[in-house]
């Protein structure tokens, strides 16, 4: 039996995905020549019911730069304390109301 090896893709569902892409690139910084647009894109289409099933997480270097830049841009963060065991986490919504989580592991901030 085969096993399931990475993630091949996560598409969003917006009905204004220029936007939301849009605001991807400027707010966290993704970059579409780089490696996680390969894994990652935005659909046309209806969204979702606001009871998503799926958070969005990614890997950051820097986590205090990381949530300062996004609370300069007015980006409301909810930092988790205590509820990440595996490094430092926070949660933030994209424009179309997308959970997302951004997660800098213990290996990043042993190095910093």
């Amino acid at each position: 039996m085969g096993i399931v090896s990475n993630i091949g893709g996560l598409f969003i569902r917006s009905a204004n995905p220029e936007r939301l892409n849009q605001w991807y690139e400027s707010t966290l910084k993704l970059d579409n020549s780089g490696p996680v647009v390969r894994a990652f894109g935005l659909a046309p289409g209806e969204q979702p019911p606001r009871n998503r099933n799926f958070v969005v997480t990614f890997g950051v270097v820097d986590f205090d730069a990381v949530i300062l830049g996004l609370k300069s841009e007015g980006v409301p963060v909810e930092i988790f304390t205590g509820e990440c065991a595996t490094g430092r986490c926070a949660r933030l919504h994209d424009p179309d109301g997308n959970p997302i989580e951004l997660w800098e592991s213990p290996a990043t901030l042993d190095v910093a």
